[in-house]
């Protein structure tokens, strides 16, 4: 009798301290998942990103390859208005890997025009040209999911008083592939139509980022719309609502963190692009350098940049709070802008190092202010907008997307004929943004309608 009596205490104690270490990392394995995998298929789809333009540039194709990154972005805003339905429906752990296959045939096929002979292109400009579009724009809609998945299975991982650290990892682990790209396949490796090496490399990183998207776990705890025995339909007895994503553009919070979504996707997926060669072209300008050795360097010391926002977001959130972080972050773009302009004070014959330290300090910075935005954004949004994650996070992911396309449009005509114009104006949309939404003080609470339903959960578990 006292041997049974001690076995069931070892099982309790061993229930007591799984159930402590649950507490505490709740959704470990989830995240790691979540990360790995994010950061595989990033890490192959910004390498193409940035190496296939000039590429097919240099095929003869002039500025298709901006063009077509412009249609697939656009394709991506489209997907991002019905995803919430589809999170709703299969939930989002289930879309989340359905919407990475779209940008692993995205890269599939940029890859594939861009190591196509110059003669054949030559032959058929038009038919290839037509055929990559369609091909975008069925992998743009349906990358459109991802996004707003990943935000929506991210925030549900995520328990509230473990929310700054959680959005800090995942920044962590996503954005390092800014060092890992320029770093394991840099970009000069993709010119060469004979070199199969570098592109099967990165399709193998993507199609692994998606096996581990298709192992991610049930929400738990925090709650999953799969899962009516776990998730947050038992837990409130209410399923996450799905709204459109314009519809958001009604609330005042909605809209400042749209507003700094719109400088974010100009800044990461188009200035980004532009802004390092012209630091570089500036940079050999006054030294006898190698013009892809040094831009490699600036993209380096952005990826450092990227890794020490993420990094620090997490303590510095935690410690002042979200509305600081947003003052933080326009002082940062701040300084960037005048990092990018202080090399205009040096003539021609100042010491080639002077330029190189202004430029990997530009660089550096520019990593860190963006990425310090968009960690500070996600987090807000996952704190506001909890029980419609989806619907919110999809509004951010078009936000993203209409700055994006517009900087692939208008930065490459605007950087060749006014460079230092351009990045200041960019950086300048992304302080005023931050300051625009460090002011509006709703946004650092508790929705009012989120309070009201807890407050009804509250009530009804008390009956």
């Amino acid at each position: 009798m006292s041997s049974t009596a001690s076995e069931t205490d070892v099982v309790i104690q061993e229930q007591g301290v799984r159930e402590r270490c649950a507490a505490r990392a709740p959704n470990a394995c989830g995240l790691l998942c979540l990360c790995a995998g994010m950061t595989l298929l990033f890490v192959a789809f910004q390498e193409a990103q940035n190496a296939a333009p000039q590429r097919i540039s240099e095929a003869g194709l002039g500025d298709f390859g901006f063009y077509t990154l412009a249609n697939f972005y656009f394709s991506l805003l489209l997907g991002n208005q019905v995803a919430p339905y589809f999170i709703q429906r299969m939930s989002g752990r289930v879309t989340l890997p359905i919407a990475a296959v779209g940008f692993v045939l995205f890269i599939a096929s940029l890859l594939t025009v861009s190591h196509l002979p110059r003669k054949l292109i030559e032959n058929a400009p038009v038919a290839i040209a037509v055929m990559v579009q369609l091909v975008t724009l069925l992998s743009g809609l349906i990358g459109g999911l991802l996004w707003p998945s990943q935000g929506y299975v991210l925030t549900h991982y995520a328990p509230e008083h473990l929310l700054n650290w959680y959005m800090s990892i995942f920044s962590l682990c996503f954005f390092a592939s800014g060092f890992l790209g320029p770093a394991v396949v840099a970009p000069e490796l993709l010119t060469g139509p004979d070199n199969l090496v570098a592109p099967v490399t990165l399709l193998v990183l993507a199609i692994s980022g998606v096996l581990f998207l298709c192992a991610l776990p049930s929400d738990g705890p925090a709650g999953d719309a799969s899962d009516d025995s776990e998730g947050l339909r038992s837990r409130s007895s209410r399923s996450p609502r799905a709204v459109g994503p314009a519809r958001l553009l009604w609330e005042a919070p909605a809209r400042r963190l749209g507003f700094v979504a719109l400088a974010e996707g100009w800044c990461l997926n188009a200035f980004v692009s532009v802004v390092p060669p012209i630091l570089t072209a500036s940079w050999i300008a006054r030294s006898d350098s190698s013009f892809h050795e040094k831009f490699q360097l600036v993209l380096l010391m952005n990826g450092f940049g990227h890794i020490a926002a993420s990094l620090l977001y997490a303590p510095l959130a935690n410690r002042f709070g979200r509305q600081v972080m947003v003052f933080f972050q326009a002082l940062v773009c701040l300084l960037t802008a005048a990092l990018a302009n202080l090399d205009l004070l040096f003539g021609n014959g100042s010491d080639a190092l002077d330029v190189g330290t202004c430029a990997l300090s530009t660089g550096f910075f520019l990593g860190f202010g963006i990425i310090m935005a968009r960690t500070n954004n996600s987090a807000i949004c996952a704190h506001l907008y909890r029980e419609r994650a989806g619907s919110a996070f999809a509004f951010l992911a078009s936000a993203r997307g209409l700055g994006s396309i517009l900087g692939l449009l208008l930065l490459p005509t605007m950087s060749s004929h006014w460079p230092k114009l351009a990045v200041t104006g960019s950086l300048g949309w992304l302080l005023v943004a931050s300051l625009c939404a460090g002011l509006h003080q709703p946004l650092f609470g508790v929705q009012s309608e989120r309070a009201e339903l807890e407050g009804e959960s509250e009530s009804t578990e008390d009956v």
